[in-house]
């Protein structure tokens, strides 16, 4: 039988992470998470469920995932995250590219592993049809 360890919410923070926020995919995730790292705040990704799967096969998440920061510089990631606004020069298209990349290659990703998974059976019913 298993023992369950339950611990208050004050105990997890002065032994480790906390948790800053939930980002909806793994785009909005990466750009917290260089945000964050360009003021020295190390940050960990927790992906829910199969998530973490699901990014390698597909190169998408679903589920999303929830990003922590050190008990001590949650204060200051708070602050980053909510006031992070475009400096002047920083390009709203450069941003739109880069995610019209991703959503590309997450696209290709997915026809890849289409046509690995279900060519074959096709051949195959396509074979078994004409005997």
């Amino acid at each position: 039988m298993m023992k369950q360890v339950v611990m208050n919410r004050t105990q997890k923070q002065k032994d480790g992470e906390v948790f800053l926020m939930h980002a909806v995919n793994e785009l909005q995730a990466d750009t917290v998470e260089s945000l964050l790292r360009s003021y020295s705040i190390p940050v960990l990704k927790k992906r829910k469920g199969n998530g973490g799967y699901l990014n390698i096969l597909t190169g998408m998440n679903i589920y999303g995932v929830d990003l922590y920061v050190p008990a001590q510089l949650h204060k200051e990631a708070i602050a980053l995250v909510r006031t992070r606004k475009p400096q002047e020069g920083e390009a709203d298209d450069e941003f739109e590219q880069e995610q019209d990349l991703f959503r590309q290659k997450r696209l290709n990703r997915v026809w890849i592993i289409i046509g690995i998974f279900y060519l074959p059976a096709l051949v195959w019913i396509i074979i078994k049809a004409f005997e």
